[in-house]
């Protein structure tokens, strides 16, 4: 009998153990994964060298602004720009290039999960008293191009 005990003890620690090991196994796994399924693509970015304003302190609109229309998040540092669109449904953060030669701004995305992946909009821009206004000049991505052109608060 206390050979049966010991047996049934060994066996359920041993299952444990295996449950545990699988576990943890499972979660490396899924943690692989999602770093190659969710990370940007990020080949198709400009090299720095092909870029007028590379460095942070040359582009005039650094800063973080306020779209008036719809309450979206335009963050522009250096030649890198975020876009935060707030919804009830989904909440969304677009990523990309800002590219600045005089007046004009080009806007790349590169996130994977944005309809404008790859696409590149131009505008010129006029900055005067905390306001922000884009006029386009060249847009394939009809999303981007509706909000681009409200007026944009800086904050």
């Amino acid at each position: 009998m206390r050979k049966y005990n010991k047996r049934r003890r060994r066996n359920r620690q041993l299952n444990l153990n295996q449950v545990v090991f699988f576990f943890v196994l499972l979660a490396i796994i899924s943690a692989i994964i999602a770093f190659f399924i969710v990370r940007p693509d990020l080949s198709h970015r400009s090299p720095v060298s092909n870029i007028t304003h590379g460095k942070t302190k040359d582009n005039p609109l650094n800063g973080s602004w306020l779209n008036t229309d719809d309450g979206s998040i335009l963050e522009i540092k250096g030649q890198s720009f975020s876009l935060e669109v707030p919804s009830v449904d989904q909440h969304s953060i677009e990523t990309g290039n800002c590219i600045i030669r005089d007046k004009q701004a080009n806007f790349t995305d590169y996130d994977s999960f944005s309809r404008c992946k790859g696409k590149t909009g131009t505008y010129t821009f006029i900055k005067k008293d905390g306001h922000l206004h884009f006029t386009l000049i060249k847009e394939p991505c009809s999303g981007r191009r509706q909000r681009f052109t409200a007026v944009w608060d800086s904050i």
